[in-house]
């Protein structure tokens, strides 16, 4: 797991994140992992673009995190859906 002020500082992103200013389009947070010195978001999105303008205005308030961003499609919600899958109650 990551120390403490790392921690706070993703959770601060995160929070940022989904509360910056968009366009209107849909921006849904689905799955946030955390392990091994790593916090993996998947978010579902209308729009790339929108999310990509959002990421860049929440990276200028808060720089200092490193990020590898991908995008893939994902239209039917494999991912989100194989994840509760793996879920036990």
């Amino acid at each position: 797991m990551p120390a403490i002020a790392e921690r706070e500082h993703m959770d601060a992103m995160e929070d940022a994140l989904e509360t910056a200013d968009g366009t209107g389009s849909s921006v849904t947070p689905v799955i946030v992992s955390t392990g091994n010195n790593v916090r993996q978001w998947i978010y579902y999105v209308q729009s790339r673009q929108e999310f990509v303008d959002r990421l860049k205005v929440t990276l200028q308030k808060m720089p200092g995190l490193p990020l590898e961003v991908r995008s893939e499609r994902d239209p039917e919600w494999k991912t989100y859906e194989a994840f509760k899958a793996s879920v036990r109650d």
